[in-house]
């Protein structure tokens, strides 16, 4: 990927590093018309001059985080930095995306009540930019969160049919230390979509086999490896490039102006490497895991990354060695940067995914995976040749996973077994519990619906019937100790068939999940703070920050009437919950920048 980074800029907005919107901000929007706009969702940005121009207009950019009572309640905003990076998708102009850092604190002063209320955030000088659409994140919070776009156009003035597509070919020299080297003698294609020359849609990326081409022009490079297109309407084109010894190359351009473009073709015989070791992960001890099938694909489409190995364009495949080991050469590339699937995987066990970007003649070293032993957890009781067996796919947990259990009935006779008489048509039954506990704290009969509502279960001669259940999240407030541990146990709903229970240990753990992200620094002393009362949620934060609220019912699925998330200042809130049409007892998952709890929320009515 071809990056630009900008150095870290230092900004000292006023006295207190805070841009604050009072009546008119640069864009030329009153502070009273982003009021109005209700309901105004931050953060949103404010891009001064509001239409840049490439190489004459320095871009000023403000991220607005939120409004303040007044200019004293404002943020303090410091250690601003911005990193620009470019798209390496062939699309004319090009897209950038530029990631915002800054620290964030609350200062410790007195201030006054009076209502004057302001917009704040920080304000970020990315100086003169290159033409091409600009998708802003902001990286202090969420890295992959884009909280808005902006388009810098160019400065050429051309009238409507006078526009131009002029260019250069060049190899990718990568790895190699040097400039491209022009290419002759490469066909150039000018195509247009026969379906869109009319409607002018929305650019869409080359290599998408949906979009029909036709073939309005043609050129050869020459000895510079030179070509140029003119007298062209404004629209969208594809240019493609082909030669003998260079893999195919397509480049997208939206023109609205003259438009100068560089096209890097990559050598057909450029390829990439893999390698890594496989290990094996039981309890706390971790060995080398020989036999594991480790495969490399790359997709026709990569929007689905769930979809089967046959769906790929390429597929590459080696086993691991006695030493754990694997090494993957020769994968063919058509450009460099390409993202690839690697996947590891074996019988009974865990399967573990991974997404590298290759290069050519470049090893992708210490790719490592880890797996563990599918539902390796498990205890099994067999009556009248039929083997009942209930597994975890781990033997620990931590608070805020999901337990996920696995109830199998296995038909070891020569005739077929049939269940019946189920308690309300429920077939099955699950619950889960301390160990000396008599009350569990979960049974699947509590829920409002069955799994199914089957009259009868039949299992044939030598065969196998297996019910997942959904999962329970632990929820912190049940962890007692450090480590506890908790039974769960299942079997079919009914007096008739009480040989069919069955349970297995598991070991919970007082260990919240991680946040990837790291905490933002403040200034302000204190921890966070996290409860839930009823229906509300009191929060105690350091700093200003994004918290998620995501809302689960017992069964696994997302209420969406009380999950949300919002940006909140530091210090603190009072969050009341609309449960009205919110049944039963869910699991309530609070997590922000520097925390993470999880909670059971019984809905209380008034």
């Amino acid at each position: 990927m071809l990056n630009r980074k900008i150095q870290k800029i230092w900004l000292f907005l006023f006295s207190t590093n805070v841009m604050v919107f009072s009546a008119q901000n640069d864009a030329g929007t009153s502070l009273e018309e982003l009021r109005n706009a209700v309901p105004v969702e931050y953060p949103l940005i404010n891009i001064s001059p509001d239409s840049p121009r490439s190489s004459i207009d320095s871009v000023s950019l403000c991220l607005i985080l939120g409004e303040a009572q007044n200019s004293c309640y404002a943020p303090d905003y410091s250690d601003m930095s911005v990193t620009i990076e470019r798209s390496p998708l062939l699309i004319w102009p090009p897209v950038y995306s530029v990631y915002l850092e800054y620290t964030a604190r609350q200062l410790l002063v007195v201030c006054s009540d009076n209502y004057d209320p302001v917009m704040h955030g920080p304000q970020f000088d990315l100086g003169v930019l290159d033409e091409g659409a600009y998708h802003v994140f902001d990286a202090t919070v969420d890295r992959d969160q884009r909280v808005g776009s902006f388009t810098v156009n160019s400065d050429t003035i051309t009238g409507p049919l006078t526009m131009s597509i002029k260019g250069t070919v060049e190899d990718d020299p990568f790895p190699l230390k040097r400039l491209g080297f022009p290419i002759s003698d490469v066909k150039v294609m000018l195509k247009q979509s026969e379906s869109v020359r009319d409607d002018q849609p929305d650019i869409i990326p080359p290599g998408d086999d949906l979009v029909p081409l036709v073939t309005i022009d043609s050129a050869v490079t020459n000895s510079e490896g030179q070509f140029a297109f003119d007298n062209l309407s404004p629209g969208i084109y594809y240019i493609c490039c082909t030669h003998s010894d260079f893999n195919q190359a397509t480049m997208a351009v939206a023109l609205t102006s003259d438009a100068l473009v560089n096209i890097k073709m990559l050598s057909n015989t450029a390829s990439g490497i893999v390698s890594g070791s496989i290990s094996e992960l039981s309890g706390d001890d971790l060995s080398v895991l020989d036999g594991c099938t480790v495969t490399v694909a790359q997709r026709f489409n990569d929007l689905d990354y769930t979809a089967a190995v046959s769906d790929f364009q390429s597929v590459y495949r080696t086993v691991s060695g006695s030493d754990g080991s694997y090494r993957i050469e020769g994968i063919a590339l058509r450009v460099n940067g390409e993202s690839w699937r690697v996947r590891a995987f074996k019988d009974g066990y865990t399967e573990e995914v991974e997404y590298v970007e290759l290069y050519n003649n470049t090893l992708k070293n210490n790719l490592d995976f880890t797996l563990q032993k599918s539902y390796a957890n498990l205890n099994s009781d067999t009556t009248d040749g039929v083997v009942f067996t209930i597994a975890t796919r781990k033997m620990a947990y931590d608070v805020g996973e999901g337990i996920d259990v696995r109830y199998t009935i296995k038909n070891t006779t020569s005739r077929d077994v049939t269940f019946d008489d189920f308690s309300l048509n429920c077939e099955y039954n699950m619950t889960i519990g301390e160990q000396s506990a008599e009350t569990p704290f979960f049974q699947l009969s509590d829920l409002t619906e069955c799994l199914r509502t089957l009259s009868e279960i039949i299992v044939p001669a030598g065969d196998s019937v297996v019910e997942e259940f959904p999962l329970y999240i632990i929820p912190e407030d049940l962890v007692t100790g450090d480590n506890d541990f908790w039974i769960i146990a299942a079997g079919l709903r009914s007096d008739k068939y009480q040989y069919s229970w069955i349970s297995v240990p598991v070991e919970v753990r007082n260990e919240p999940v991680k946040v990837e992200k790291p905490a933002l620094i403040s200034a302000v002393s204190g921890k966070t703070e996290c409860s839930l009362s009823n229906n509300n949620i009191s929060l105690e934060l350091p700093s200003s920050q994004i918290v998620k609220v995501s809302a689960h019912s017992l069964d696994g699925r997302r209420i969406p009437a009380i999950s949300f998330q919002k940006r909140f200042g530091a210090g603190p809130h009072t969050v009341t919950l609309k449960v009205s049409g919110v049944k039963g007892i869910c699991i309530l998952k609070i997590s922000g920048d520097t925390f993470i709890r999880t909670f059971r929320l019984n809905p209380v009515f008034r």
